[in-house]
């Protein structure tokens, strides 16, 4: 299963970098490539809570099996349509089906993870999935480059299509002594997805840390969405040095995913996440003084170091708290719920860069982050207890 993530995981870095050159290719339009970014992003909000609905009707490694095979057909499509016939509305509408895959897959995939691993050890399953991610981000960009370069946008995309179907096939190689067999048919979406929304409420942790990184998400993209800009334009950096950077900020979070299952253990869940959100706020701030892509790197890399501190405790605690039954529909409103602040900030980011200047932007990101973690120390969120709520397993 792993093997299965850390292969879909390089062919989508593979797709990140080939899809908007191919649309470039087309086009030779920025307008274009903005587009359909914005289209990959669109699912995320229309089709989240229905991921989770999913998850929680189906079997989930029946689910993952089918996204896998879904996800390869359409980009195999997207290459057909972009690379081989130069149409950009066949095109956009299998962009948009291929990014309606993942918030179907990734509900089904986080409530997966508890039937292939002991309670005792979600923790380190969950570091070892995100610190397999975050290892791929160390090194794939420049490999990404070295293979578009090599057989071009099309085949690269080609190349990715093929790695969810070995994904699939491994997924499919699972074995799982006593899978979740979904709930009973003939129940109203609206019913169930009310039960997905009183089940994340339930929780302090789920509640709270949900809404703490709706403010931190909006933070951290004032800044980070637009760190490529900053490098290039305004500090002048090379592609090396920008993927350089990207390659730290990876490192950062690689280390941060390591350090979390000793966190987990030995603190509880509120209380980590309030204080890596502060923390946070206050490494920002030292990205002020410098203006060294490495310097900029090894500072932003604390930030993402924190950030999956964050997310592991999450998921782990999710995980071991929420019903078997309903932790499909938790992970995707939870989800929803704290990706909501993420283009909001990458736009505000984008046209304060442009009408001030990135000490603002910094600032801003540095202070709302820290702002929000302080704000999260006086909610349920970082009471004592409010971490260990009874754990039924339905």
């Amino acid at each position: 299963m792993l093997t299965a993530y850390f292969i879909s995981a390089v062919g989508d870095w593979l797709y990140k970098l080939a899809l908007p050159l191919l649309v470039f290719q087309i086009t030779g339009s920025a307008v274009q490539m903005a587009g359909t970014f914005a289209l990959t992003f669109l699912p995320f909000l229309l089709i989240s809570v229905f991921g989770g609905v999913i998850a929680d009707r189906f079997q989930r490694k029946r689910v993952l099996i089918a996204c896998d095979l879904s996800a390869c057909l359409f980009l195999g499509l997207i290459a057909w349509s972009g690379g081989y016939l130069g149409s950009m509305p066949a095109l956009y509408v299998f962009v948009f089906l291929a990014a309606s895959v993942t918030p179907i897959h990734h509900p089904s995939f986080q409530a997966f993870i508890p039937e292939v691993v002991a309670e005792k050890d979600l923790a380190k399953a969950n570091a070892l999935v995100s610190g397999s991610e975050n290892i791929i981000s160390i090194g794939a960009p420049i490999l990404t480059g070295l293979v578009v370069a090599a057989i071009g946008p099309t085949n690269t995309i080609l190349l990715n299509a093929l790695s969810f179907a070995v994904s699939g096939l491994l997924v499919w190689s699972v074995k799982v002594e006593n899978p979740y067999q979904g709930e009973a048919p003939g129940r109203p979406v609206l019913d169930t997805i009310k039960e997905g929304f009183a089940s994340a409420w339930r929780y302090p942790v789920l509640k709270y840390g949900a809404l703490l990184f709706v403010c931190s998400n909006f933070a951290i993209n004032l800044f980070q969405a637009n760190l490529v800009f900053y490098l290039a334009d305004i500090l002048d950096a090379s592609a090396q040095m920008i993927g350089l950077v990207f390659g730290l900020t990876g490192l950062g979070a690689v280390l941060g995913a390591a350090v979390a299952p000793w966190l987990i253990k030995r603190f509880e869940a509120g209380m980590i996440i309030v204080t890596s959100t502060i923390l946070a706020g206050l490494f920002t701030f030292p990205l002020l003084f410098v203006d060294h892509p490495v310097l900029i790197g090894l500072i932003w890399s604390s930030e993402t170091a924190f950030g999956a501190v964050n997310m592991m405790t999450y998921f782990t605690y999710r995980q071991r708290s929420v019903p078997k039954h309903l932790l499909g529909r938790t992970v995707a409103i939870t989800r929803l719920i704290s990706f909501s602040g993420i283009p909001l900030g990458a736009l505000l980011g984008g046209v304060l860069l442009e009408h001030t200047s990135i000490a603002v932007v910094i600032f801003l990101s540095g202070a709302i982050r820290l702002a929000g973690g302080i704000a999260a120390v006086f909610t349920p969120l970082a009471q004592k207890g409010s971490s260990h709520p009874r754990i039924d397993r339905g």
